[in-house]
């Protein structure tokens, strides 16, 4: 598998943790809100494990970002970003995926 498809692949895990997230953040606004105790201690479980998960894809996905790097130069020498990653491949996948982390990382926020 290319570091690009391996690249997607981890984005779209990303999406799909993020989604999760903001699930678990909205039950446990509901949960703060009831005084249910119990329910937000298992949820601050669930929120554990997801972001550890959250960790080890964006570990990787740097990773990934400074290999394709070197596959694809641009100007600047600074760390790729995946705004440029979709301009420099033309990868109109990469940029509907960098919309949709940014959606879901603004409503985390």
């Amino acid at each position: 598998m290319s570091h690009l498809s391996s690249m997607k692949v981890i984005l779209r895990e990303q999406e799909t943790c993020c989604k999760a997230l903001v699930g678990l953040l909205q039950k446990e606004r509901t949960h703060l809100v009831e005084f249910d105790v119990k329910a937000v201690e298992e949820l601050a479980k669930e929120k554990d494990t997801l972001l550890l998960r959250l960790r080890l894809l964006e570990e990787e996905r740097q990773r990934l970002a400074a290999a394709l790097s070197k596959e694809w130069p641009g100007q600047g020498g600074g760390e790729l970003t995946l705004r440029a990653l979709a301009e420099r491949t033309g990868d109109a996948e990469l940029s509907e995926i960098r919309l949709k982390l940014v959606s879901l990382v603004q409503s985390i926020n």
